[in-house]
């Protein structure tokens, strides 16, 4: 049977479920990853 998400809070709390881990998204590390990519 399918996911029914009907707004947006349903979709992110879904995608949370899925992958509990926090992502670290700070300005500092999306320099670190992206000077590594060159």
């Amino acid at each position: 049977m399918a996911t029914q998400l009907k707004t947006l809070n349903d979709w992110l709390e879904w995608q949370q479920k899925l992958h509990p881990a926090n992502i670290d998204f700070k300005i500092e590390r999306i320099k670190s990853v992206f000077n590594r990519l060159g």
